[in-house]
């Protein structure tokens, strides 16, 4: 071993934090082969710009047709691999993607499906932290579109959801732990209001129940505004 190495990597007048980076560089730089024949390599970005470049070959293509202008997803539809070259990626690298393909923006039903279903939703993430503490979180269907509503609003896709969550559930998170008189916490909202709110359940107040005495609330209310009005003589 070189003694500058030695010195260096026994020096204790270095940081930590360079001590360790070396001893990791040193650790796992070793090169090797490995086969990728089961491999499937997935290329992602926004290539911010991207558009114009397949706009500008587009325009050529049909010059003669000067009243029809493509949309943003039509024109990220018909990339082809001259667009990624002419956009600066490396043609060794574009020569290896043999599959092009554009991923459309979420609309609302998909960040509904985002927040709820996949294995490790958001939702359920959440109610595996509020169950530590021994609380059931649920989310109503309308709470849930308001949710998906609000991101898609402001353009923020998925990630925007978990800010939304974060945001209604924080205050919940470290108040209620400890709590004897709450044993479940309901996001909600109605398709008259733009804001969430939670509803705390005591012990004996199922979810169910819950719903069941919110659908009367909301049939009764309904009867009342649809209800004609007596003439008064």
């Amino acid at each position: 071993m070189h003694p500058g190495k030695k010195q260096f990597e026994q020096s204790s007048s270095q940081p930590v934090v360079f001590r360790e980076l070396v001893s990791t560089l040193t650790r796992y730089s070793r090169v090797g082969q490995i086969d990728t024949t089961n491999i499937l390599f997935i290329c992602g970005g926004s290539f911010a710009g991207l558009e114009t470049v397949i706009a500008r070959r587009v325009e050529q293509n049909m010059a003669y047709n000067t009243r029809y202008a493509p949309r943003l997803e039509e024109l990220l539809d018909q990339v082809e691999s001259g667009d990624l070259v002419s956009f600066g990626i490396i043609p060794e690298l574009v020569g290896r993607l043999p599959v092009m393909v554009n991923l459309n923006h979420l609309n609302l039903d998909d960040l509904m499906s985002v927040l709820v279903e996949p294995r490790n939703a958001i939702l359920k993430q959440y109610r595996q932290l509020f169950a530590l503490d021994g609380l059931d979180l649920h989310c109503t269907e309308e709470a849930i579109r308001l949710i998906a509503g609000k991101a898609l609003q402001k353009k923020t896709g998925a990630r925007g959801l978990r800010q939304i969550m974060e945001s209604t559930l924080l205050d919940a998170m470290y108040e209620l732990p400890g709590r004897e008189d709450v044993r479940s916490v309901v996001i909600d909202s109605d398709e008259s209001s733009d804001a969430l709110w939670l509803n705390l359940l005591a012990p004996e107040t199922t979810f169910a129940s819950y719903l069941e005495k919110k659908q009367e609330e909301t049939s009764s209310m309904y009867k009342a505004t649809s209800a004609p009005e007596e003439a008064v003589v």
